[in-house]
Order: structure tokens, then C-alpha cells, then sequence
């Protein structure tokens, strides 16, 4: 995959064609780029160095992620059944869990008598 460095958080149009004319042509190549590879090129602190690497790493991880879960809806439509995320199966396995710990509902007659106000013998203290 060749994603375009372009589309790296924090990094331009110029930045873009420095990096470039230096041999990073992909957001791949600069995610395993390390920072002091970028301290060479001219402009380059390490603080941006390592905003850059950082952000080409996670621009990289949300494509990889992505298409791993174009995947799965690929195989699933193939296959004919739907497969569930793991995030579907722990909202589910949560689900059930709160079910068990429900507190159980009051008999018809413990809630009328939970709705009734003690009364007192009617005379105020003094």
C-alpha cells in the first residue's frame, strides 16, 4: 500500500516534496522512518520529526485496520453469514451480565404497600 504523505497529520504540500526529494514517498516509509533519519533534512527539529513519524504510524495502523475489516465484511457477505466484532460480542456478553445482576421486580403486593405513607397516631409533638 502507498499511502501519500500528503495525507500525514502536520505534514504540506512542501513538507511533502522535502520528504520526497529525501526518498519518503509513502506515509509507510516514514512510519518506520526513524527520527533521526528526519534530523538530517533541513527544517526538521525533533520534535517534528517525531509528530511526523508518530502521525505516518497512525495514518498507516487506520488503513491496515480498515481494510482488515473490509475483510471481514468481504468473507462474511461470501460466506452468506454474519460475523460479529469482538466489540458486538462484548456488548452482548455485558448485556447478559447485567441481566443476571437485575435486581428482581416486588410482588403486586409489596408495591402497594410500598406506595402507602405510614400513618401516625395524627397528634403533633410538641
Amino acid at each position: 500500500m502507498n499511502t501519500p504523505i500528503i495525507e500525514i497529520s502536520g505534514v504540506g504540500p512542501q513538507t511533502a516534496e522535502i520528504l520526497s526529494q529525501k526518498g519518503y514517498t509513502c506515509a509507510e516509509d516514514l512510519a518506520v522512518a526513524s527520527e533521526k533519519d528526519l534530523l538530517n533534512i533541513k527544517g526538521f527539529g525533533a520534535a517534528r520529526a517525531g509528530k511526523i513519524i508518530e502521525a505516518a504510524a497512525e495514518l498507516v495502523r487506520a488503513i491496515s485496520d480498515k481494510s482488515k475489516a473490509d475483510k471481514v465484511v468481504d468473507t462474511s457477505i461470501a460466506s452468506g453469514k454474519k460475523k460479529k466484532s469482538a466489540k458486538n460480542r462484548a456488548l452482548k456478553k455485558e448485556k447478559k451480565n447485567q441481566k443476571k445482576t437485575k435486581k428482581p421486580s416486588l410482588k403486586k403486593k409489596d408495591k402497594k404497600e410500598k406506595g402507602k405513607k405510614k400513618k401516625g397516631s395524627g397528634k403533633k409533638k410538641k
